[in-house]
């Protein structure tokens, strides 16, 4: 039977008349465009991001699929990342079990990751870890860093103390991918109690893959260094 929980295009909440039923003799895989409408409308996920799979559901649709014990919407998606990079990782206890999912997708892309803690789900405190996966981006260490802690909140909010981070909130394919090409966010933060997993590994597939647009974005990176530059307290 499909296993219908490992990505949104697959969700079994779809609609029946998208919903895939591979017990159904007649099933037949539903149209890519009416799959990837139906999860830019439940799940926030962009449609332009998502149409690079089309092409592989639509050669699902000529296929029986029944006996096919899983279909994943990630397969592929971590590579087009690119060339390796050096990447931290960070979580506290509310994130342990996330940031296990996200290193492994890391690893299996082939990603050099740098595990900074926690390293179990006992309570802990999110600015430690924080501070320490975003130092080794503002110290080039590392070319990215990944934090993850209930809501993503108080990690954005404590790697962006550090000279040289962008840390991002994202909680959709989009806001990823906008952090990146406007903003050339070098931090990313999820939240783990707010973000199902399969969305989770996707927004970091996006955020890895785009590049900064740079012009007029560049100018106002600029802006942002002069106040980060001056030790800015008050704006005249």
């Amino acid at each position: 039977m499909l296993d219908c929980s490992l990505s949104p295009l697959f969700d079994c909440s779809l609609p029946k008349a998208v919903r895939p039923n591979a017990g159904d003799p007649k099933f037949e895989v539903p149209n890519p465009k009416q799959i990837l409408l139906h999860a830019e409308r439940r799940q926030g996920v962009s449609l332009r991001a998502l149409k690079r799979f089309s092409k592989r559901f639509s050669a699902l649709s000529s296929a029986r699929l029944t006996g096919v014990s899983q279909v994943s919407y990630y397969s592929g998606a971590a590579s087009a990342a690119g060339t390796s990079m050096q990447i931290s990782i960070g979580c506290d206890h509310a994130g342990f079990e996330l940031k296990k999912k996200v290193k492994q997708f890391l690893q299996e892309a082939d990603h050099q990751v740098h595990d900074e803690g926690a390293f179990n789900d006992e309570s802990t405190d999110y600015p430690d870890f924080a501070a320490s996966v975003a130092q080794t981006v503002s110290e080039g260490r590392s070319e990215r860093g990944i934090l993850i802690c209930g809501t993503g909140i108080g990690m954005s909010i404590t790697a962006n103390k550090l000279a040289r981070v962008r840390a991002a909130l994202c909680h959709s394919v989009e806001t990823a991918r906008l952090s990146r090409q406007h903003n050339d966010s070098n931090v990313l933060a999820i939240g783990a109690r707010v973000l199902e997993t399969d969305l989770a590994l996707a927004i970091v597939a996006e955020w890895l893959k785009t590049d900064f647009d740079g012009g007029r974005h560049q100018e106002r990176l600029e802006k942002i260094k002069l106040l980060e530059d001056k030790g800015v307290t008050k704006v005249e």
